[in-house]
């Protein structure tokens, strides 16, 4: 089960960044002269590979680009703390991450990926009274922008809930999901399925499994 969630975490964080990366880059694009910028985001992906190759060099240059192409963070932040993760990096994951996103006054986005890292090295628990604490946070803040970010957080919770075997906490969550509006639904049934079933399928079960319980 851990291996299940570290994988739909990390695929979630990856897509959330792509998601983001859209609107800023769409703009760019319409800004800006669409072949320099393609060009760019083409180098960018190069010094990528290059430094996963074991080039540390790649690494200096990408970020160095990542300075003068702020708008390229969206995409290649959760491209970089995952290849951190893979060599098992994790205080260097950390320490990029959120001087990127403190760089970029996204606080929310931080928490969230703080506690994507700690998922990553197995502390469960401590992920899940953070993922609670940033839910809190934002229903306190209500910014119809954060629907997306407090979607990916409440099927964490639910998740961890279910880890932690919380019962309870774990049917609190699922009811929010299903309270979600169209756009956030549409987008996680997308994203997630658990053993072949879609994942609001996947709620309704865990909900039935719950009833027995509660």
């Amino acid at each position: 089960m851990f291996k299940e969630i570290k994988r739909s975490f990390k695929r979630a964080f990856s897509v959330l960044c792509v998601a983001l990366a859209t609107v800023v880059l769409s703009y760019q694009l319409m800004q800006k002269k669409k072949s320099c910028v393609e060009k760019k985001y083409h180098r960018a992906h190069l010094l990528l590979e290059k430094w996963k190759k074991g080039d540390e060099k790649g690494f200096d240059k990408l970020t160095a680009m990542l300075k003068k192409q702020p708008s390229f963070h969206e995409t290649f932040d959760a491209l970089i703390v995952e290849h951190f993760m893979d060599l098992k990096r994790a205080q260097d994951a950390r320490k990029f991450l959120h001087s990127s996103l403190e760089k970029r006054e996204l606080p929310l986005h931080r928490q969230f990926s703080s506690t994507s890292l700690l998922i990553s090295e197995g502390e469960l628990l401590l992920a899940l009274a953070e993922a609670k604490a940033l839910q809190a946070e934002l229903l306190q803040t209500a910014n119809p922008k954060q629907e997306v970010l407090s979607a990916f957080n409440l099927w964490r919770i639910a998740l961890l809930e279910k880890q932690a075997g919380t019962p309870k906490g774990e049917q609190e969550a699922l009811n929010a999901l299903e309270a979600l509006g169209e756009k956030e639904r549409l987008l996680l049934q997308e994203l997630f399925q658990i053993n072949r079933l879609s994942l609001f399928d996947y709620v309704k079960h865990r909900k039935a499994a719950l009833a027995s319980v509660l």
